[in-house]
C-alpha cells in the first residue's frame, strides 16, 4: 500500500490517495496516517485501491469515530465496484459519505 497525503487549504480537508491493498499487515500505517489528520475532513481517493480486508475497514471506522468527535467526516471517492459492494454488504455505506463508484 502507498499513501499520498496533502492538506487542501481551499476545501479545509486532507486529501489522501490510497494505492494497492489494505490488509492486516499495513493497516497500522493507514491508521497512523488517518488519526494524524483528524483536524479536518478527510477525502479518501480510492481510485487506485485494489483490495481492503476487515482490518482495513475497521481502521476506517475507527478513524471516522475520531473525526466525528471533532465534527469532521470522511468522504470516499473512486471506489471500484467490487469494493463498493463490500461497503454495502457490511452496511458501511450508511456510515460514510461515498461518492458514486468508478467503472
Amino acid at each position: 500500500m502507498v499513501i499520498e497525503k496533502k492538506f487542501d487549504a481551499a476545501e479545509n480537508c486532507w486529501r489522501i490517495q490510497l494505492f494497492g491493498d489494505i490488509d492486516i499487515y499495513n493497516a497500522p500505517e493507514l491508521k497512523k496516517e488517518l488519526l494524524g489528520a483528524t483536524d479536518a475532513d478527510i477525502c479518501l481517493d480510492c481510485a487506485h485501491l485494489k483490495y481492503i480486508d476487515s482490518t482495513g475497514l475497521g481502521v476506517l471506522v475507527a478513524a471516522l469515530k475520531e473525526l466525528q468527535k471533532k465534527q469532521h467526516g470522511i468522504v470516499i471517492r473512486g471506489l471500484k465496484p467490487h469494493l463498493y459492494k463490500l461497503f454495502t454488504l457490511t452496511n458501511l455505506h450508511t456510515l460514510f459519505t461515498i461518492e458514486e463508484p468508478s467503472e
